[in-house]
């Protein structure tokens, strides 16, 4: 099954960056099919998404070139693959829709039911990507 990870720094306090990078390649062996990562640096306003079908380990050298040298906010995934093509990045996780950034672990098994009864369109084809739309509709209240 996948491998989800994530850190948030408090206040001023921001983690250095090989830090994270090991944390991240700790999920290598919980999904091989691909990983991504969602981070916020220091001094940035923008979350960045980078993910692909690769494992943590082969694509972490390249990935953390792209941000400074520390980490307010990241959430890492490793993916093993249960609905949705890898070669499709819109189905690797962090999955990115309907206004909502986010990694699940686990599979949907009413993914269309709740697209359907939404009435929103499906952006990949991953199952993780129905909770994304409920919580755009429904928000946080409307889950058990």
């Amino acid at each position: 099954m996948c491998g989800i990870g994530g850190i948030y720094m408090v206040g001023n306090d921001l983690l250095p960056t090989v830090q994270t990078e090991a944390m991240f390649k700790a999920l290598d062996d919980r999904g091989g099919h691909a990983s991504g990562v969602a981070w916020l640096w220091h001094d940035s306003d923008e979350l960045l998404v980078f993910k692909g079908a690769r494992t943590a380990t082969s694509i972490s050298s390249q990935m953390f070139k792209k941000i400074g040298s520390q980490v307010r906010y990241a959430m890492f995934h490793t993916r093993y693959t249960t609905k949705g093509s890898t070669s499709y990045n819109g189905n690797n996780h962090p999955i990115v829709g309907h206004g909502i950034t986010l990694t699940h672990n686990g599979v949907l098994r009413n993914d269309n039911q709740v697209f359907r009864s939404l009435g929103v369109r499906r952006l990949h084809e991953v199952d993780s990507e129905a909770i994304n739309a409920v919580l755009s509709v429904d928000g946080v209240e409307s889950l058990p």
